[in-house]
């Protein structure tokens, strides 16, 4: 019988180093390769922020012949359209070949669509590029978060996959200060520097994500067993196969794959399962106030909170669907906004009140709390310890000694 308390799915793993991290080299390069993943995001954030500084430039604009109207929305939100439609796809390729490939696709798509855009010769060209652009950011939004969910240490899950989206305002950031920086080229230079820049943040990344390994979640999804359970010592108990950190996770995720795929056997539908002057000094403070929010809790949740939510099976197409409901979103609102905005002015934003107080509403009372668990016990905090039961595997309610909390403990019978 094995046993994995949720409780220490995050906070005191199992036959785990009490070292710091930062004492132990094979989590000095573990935690290495989660933060090169997370510039994938800073590289959606300089991607998703550039059109906003290149509107500024006179020189773009008299390259784009002075774009107005529904043209320049169309210019700005096809970038959305290319991660909406690509999602998909990306989250299909995630579950069907792992979850590095689809970063090697966004790469493709982000050096083709820079090249483009870098070369363009006419308006068309580099309209066409954003939509490559775009592409490269569903690939790279649906593979990295998976991956940095499913190699993180147990101790440092929670953490490293809040981290992603934070990447996103830093790559903004980056973006602004390299357009401010040319702001002054008296040439199409101005605006090529910084395209060209796009390329940069996944460039630096580019090491360690070649050093990172595959999910060891999806290897043993498709009988890579032995790899899974080297790459979990390797990267997470210094090479030790037998330190119970290893057999307590591979036994767990063998055994929660085990009931997932059992379910989606007796279920018809793949999302069935049992069980989003004046008064312009004064808006600079709300501004704070207003991202000082945001950033709290939507920017690190967004991705973290999908992936831990998820089962398995279902994480890729999971995530994909939140990523399709906020582009969907961003696209929608790159053309309303404007109208709204000009037809009944600051009264739109009521709005948005009405929207952030359902939300609101939505989260307190129906989003479950997932701290303390591992990513395979999450389950029985939707479904009970009886959701999760079959004849193979059975989950069996015990006392968290610490806390004084009901927890799960992963039997065979």
């Amino acid at each position: 019988m094995t046993e994995a308390h949720a409780s220490d799915g995050q906070e005191n793993p199992a036959g785990d180093n009490p070292a710091p991290w930062y004492k132990q080299s094979h989590l000095l390069k573990l935690n290495y390769i989660i933060l090169s993943l997370v510039l994938f995001s800073s590289a959606n954030g300089y991607d998703g922020s550039i059109m906003g500084g290149l509107l500024a430039f006179d020189t773009w604009n008299q390259f784009m012949e002075n774009p107005t109207g529904l043209y320049l929305g169309w210019i700005s939100a096809i970038y959305w359209l290319g991660n909406g439609l690509f999602f998909p796809v990306a989250a299909w390729v995630s579950n069907r070949y792992g979850r590095k490939p689809g970063i090697y696709v966004g790469y493709l798509f982000l050096v083709i669509g820079t090249a483009m855009q870098a070369t363009a010769q006419s308006e068309k060209i580099f309209t066409v590029a954003r939509l490559f652009i775009g592409t490269a950011g569903a690939w790279f939004g649906n593979s990295a978060p998976l991956l940095i969910n499913e190699i993180a240490h147990p101790k440092h899950r929670s953490i490293a996959s809040a981290l992603f989206m934070c990447g996103w305002p830093l790559g903004g950031t980056v973006c602004s200060w390299v357009v401010f920086a040319c702001r002054t080229i008296p040439s199409n230079w101005s605006w090529r520097v910084p395209v060209i820049m796009q390329i940069v943040i996944p460039l630096i990344g580019l090491p360690g994500f070649l050093m990172a390994p595959e999910s060891p979640r999806w290897l043993i999804s498709v009988g890579r067993t032995e790899e899974a359970t080297e790459i979990i010592a390797n990267h997470q108990a210094g090479g030790d196969r037998q330190s119970p950190l290893v057999t307590h996770q591979v036994q767990e995720i063998e055994e929660i794959i085990t009931i997932e795929k059992e379910a989606a056997a007796n279920t018809s539908g793949s999302f069935a399962e049992s069980g989003s002057s004046k008064v312009g000094l004064a808006v600079v403070p709300f501004l704070f106030i207003f991202y000082g929010g945001y950033d709290i809790a939507l920017t690190p949740f967004y991705t973290s909170y999908p992936c831990e939510i998820w089962p398995f099976r279902l994480r890729s197409f999971g995530l994909s669907l939140t990523w399709c409901s906020s582009v969907l979103a961003l696209f929608f609102n790159t053309f309303i906004n404007p109208i709204a905005l000009k037809a009944i002015a600051w009264k739109f934003y009521i709005v948005f009140v009405v929207v952030l107080l359902l939300l609101l509403v939505t989260v307190y009372f129906y989003y479950p709390e997932t701290r303390g668990y591992s990513l395979e016990q999450i389950a029985t905090v939707f479904d009970g310890i009886d959701g999760v039961q079959t004849s193979g595997v059975m989950m069996v309610k015990t006392e968290d000694t610490k806390n004084g909390k009901p927890v799960a403990r992963v039997d065979s019978v």
